[in-house]
């Protein structure tokens, strides 16, 4: 028994392994990208909570700056004459808070410690002097 094998047949056998390997490729792909379109959603979760947190700092800067803007806007105006002495100092003071609170904001101080944390500090101290008998 012979078997013939025309150029036909092989065209045919070759189309056929060809489209079995595009197959299993695309497969492996299809995976590939199903892996990434998993991390690219969890990169824009974290960037949605990242811009929701920096526009919540944005606005609270925005209203520190504004305050700082009237501040400067009325000292400007009392070194130009519009106001007396004292209403200068005052004006000078509060420049000075608003621009302390700007920076207690900003993370760059850090805020005043309540006077009664002062007078236990200094119990204890006395506590310790006490104890030690020096």
């Amino acid at each position: 028994m012979d078997t013939v094998l025309t150029f036909k047949d092989l065209l045919i056998l070759g189309v056929g392994i060809s489209a079995i390997v595009l197959l299993i490729y695309l497969i492996r792909l299809t995976a590939t990208l199903i892996k990434t379109l998993k991390k690219t959603n969890a990169v824009l979760d974290d960037t949605q909570v990242i811009t929701s947190i920096a526009a919540e700092r944005t606005k609270e800067v925005d209203a520190a700056v504004g305050d700082a803007i009237g501040v400067v806007a009325s000292v400007a105006s009392s070194i130009k004459g519009r106001q007396g002495v004292v209403g200068s100092v005052t004006t000078l003071a509060a420049a000075v808070g608003a621009l302390r609170e700007l920076l207690v904001d900003l993370g760059i101080l850090r805020p005043k410690a309540a006077p009664e944390a002062e007078e236990n500090d200094t119990e204890a101290e006395k506590f310790e002097d006490e104890y030690t008998g020096e």
